[in-house]
């Protein structure tokens, strides 16, 4: 067994796991939403050297008996600020991928250390991953390797029933959802502390810190995309108190590089209605009037993600006919001396 960088002359081994791959996500989703698309694999491998060489990480390739059977990538992960910041440390991402229906011992393992060494070696404090919800075998491999649970991503998709029924709803007089306005911004970035107070709260892993001013970061850099055109910040409003508010941001790029269509794809992010007004179906009017953003706007799949150890959301989401779809992990890395 061999565990190198990637290189050239190893493309189009990595090409075809890369469609082994696709087709074994295709065949385990339950959802039924996963496709593998014409030239997945060329274009996942393309994406992936993208990344590796912009955020100057490593590719590393896993050989046995003369054949790749796997890969890792090590790379720093680009700077978010959409969920609870962090601790504000460097944090690295790992993507590791296993060639399906192999017996192939400690390879993926080796894999996972050989990422979290370099990763350690150029400063991270915490690493990132993510693979398919309905991807048991990682899912163990990552768990083996300390990884927690972090964030959960739902995917739904929209049918034609849905999108009538969807124009059809309306909002009461008691609880108004409209666009955000300038005047909105202190009650915002109010709510906004309040939802990094609690993910931050519930967090098992002590993970999780609420940097300062991270109300006024994460509202400005929403304000940037909004801005755009393809994004829109929903308030709800009671008695004119700002009480939640929703993200709803339609996808810019859509390729390939995962197994899911090529359709239009929408993503909801930071639902956060005030503790004090929560059980008063505020989060419902809240993420209708996202969904129904997003359908007009011709999405037809709908992304929403969920902070792990916040099960009431996640079961919340289900029943609006959200499946779980991706998981991303997080690790703390104990630098060596």
């Amino acid at each position: 067994m061999e565990i190198r960088e990637y290189d050239n002359m190893d493309k189009y081994s990595i090409i075809r796991l890369f469609e082994a791959v696709g087709d074994y996500h295709a065949k385990i989703d339950p959802t039924g939403l996963s496709t593998k698309l014409d030239g997945y694999g060329e274009t996942a491998l393309m994406n992936t050297l993208r990344t590796v060489n912009k955020q100057k990480g490593r590719f590393y390739v896993a050989i046995k008996n003369g054949r790749i059977v796997g890969f890792a990538t090590a790379s720093v992960k680009k700077k978010e600020n959409d969920r609870i910041a962090l601790n504000n440390l460097k944090i690295g991402r790992i993507e590791i991928q296993i060639l399906p229906y192999r017996k192939i011992g400690n390879i993926n393992s080796k894999l996972i250390e050989k990422a979290e060494k370099y990763l350690r070696k150029i400063g991270c404090k915490m690493i990132s991953a993510s693979y398919l919800a309905s991807d048991s075998t990682v899912s163990r491999l990552y768990l083996k390797h300390g990884y927690k649970k972090q964030v959960n991503w739902l995917l739904k998709t929209v049918k034609h029933s849905e999108f009538r029924k969807c124009r059809r709803r309306k909002v009461d007089d008691i609880i108004k959802i409209k666009e955000f306005e300038n005047k909105d911004k202190v009650a915002v970035i109010r709510l906004l502390e309040e939802f990094g107070d609690t993910e931050a709260n519930i967090d098992p892993t002590g993970l999780s810190k609420k940097l300062e001013g991270y109300g006024k970061t994460v509202l400005k850099e929403t304000l940037m995309e909004v801005s755009k055109g393809n994004c829109k910040l929903y308030i709800a409003v009671k008695k004119n108190e700002v009480v939640g508010f929703v993200k709803a941001a339609i996808d810019e790029e859509i390729t390939p590089i995962t197994v899911e269509s090529t359709q239009k794809i929408g993503t909801i992010y930071l639902i956060c209605v005030s503790e004090r007004y929560r059980n008063n179906k505020i989060g419902t009017k809240l993420i209708d009037t996202a969904e129904r953003y997003l359908i007009s706007s011709g999405c037809k799949l709908l992304w929403i993600g969920y902070f792990a150890p916040n099960y009431k959301a996640g079961e919340w989401f289900m029943k609006r006919g959200y499946k779980v779809r991706r998981i991303f992990m997080l690790k703390a890395l104990k630098l060596k001396k």
